[in-house]
Parts: C-alpha cells; structure tokens; sequence
C-alpha cells in the first residue's frame, strides 16, 4: 500500500488535524505553482488598457514589449456568433491566445475559447454567449496570452445586446 505524507512520518509530533490540514496546505500550494497542463506556472503580468476601453470598438492593451490590439469584428449579440480577432506585436513567440466571458455574481457556464493563430501576429475566434435569464447584459471579456517567459491577462468589460 503507498504511503502518504502522514503516512511517513513527515510531520511527526503533530495532530492527525494538524498533520492532515498541513498535508492538503502544501498540496495546495504545490497545484497553484502549476497552470492546466500541470507545469510550472509562469510569471503573470496584467495588460492594461484604457479606461474606455470597449472591445466592440477595438482596445489597445500594453504590457512590457508586448502589444496587443483586440476587436470584436461586428456587435456582440446573444446567440449569434461575433468574430474576434488579436493582434500582437511582440518580440517573443506567443504560444497560445484564449478569451473566457463571464458576468459578474452570475452562473453563465463555461464560456472558454481558444483563438487559433492564422499569422504569428494575428489570433482569430468565432465567440457565441447565452442569453442571461434575468435580462443582464453586463459581460467581461478575460484576454489571456501565453509566452514562453509569462502570462498576460486583462478584463474588459462590454455589454451583449439581446
């Protein structure tokens, strides 16, 4: 049979509680060192844009080098597909471009999406969002961009018209 950390012995001296409860600590800090894909974390940055920044209308973000223009090809509107393009200028390789929607307070499901590159510099989607149930229309958009060195994130605001 394994042994566990208890088990073992490690934490001698201590509780069963104690021993357990510092068990699931450190196994906790060991799952958030890690991203998805169970690697090792990158460093994360945030990109930041303007304060009217609305994504309809296209939003220039910044972050060290890194620069990144992100649009919404047509209005977004519940249950209709809008396309998403990004663009980004940087002196890196970018591995991966995701846009996740949420509504703050409210249960919408999983709206993930993971651009495909078409250009090393151009990230496209084609993004589909419910319509809420109590006629909210307050979303956020979450930008995610992987390197090879960091993450960049961002959120953004906008409205989904119905």
């Amino acid at each position: 049979m394994p042994s566990t950390v208890a088990d073992a012995g490690v934490l001698r001296g201590l509780p069963g509680k104690a021993c357990r409860w510092a068990g699931c600590a450190l196994l906790a800090a060991l799952i958030g060192a890690c991203d998805e894909r169970g690697q090792a974390a990158s460093e994360r940055r945030d990109l930041s844009a303007a304060p009217d920044c609305v994504p309809q209308d296209g939003c220039r973000l910044q972050a060290d080098a890194l620069i990144v223009r992100l649009k919404f090809e047509r209005e977004a509107q519940a249950l209709k597909p809008f396309p998403v393009r990004v663009e980004i200028d940087s002196p890196v390789p970018v591995d991966a471009v995701g846009l996740s929607f949420r509504m703050r307070g409210m249960d919408m499901g999983q709206n993930r999406y993971r651009l495909i590159q078409r250009t090393p510099q151009r990230w496209e989607g084609s993004i589909t969002l419910p319509v809420c149930v109590s006629g909210r229309s307050d979303w956020e958009a979450r930008l995610r961009i992987v390197t090879p060195q960091r993450e960049y994130q961002a959120s953004l605001p906008f409205v989904l018209h119905p």
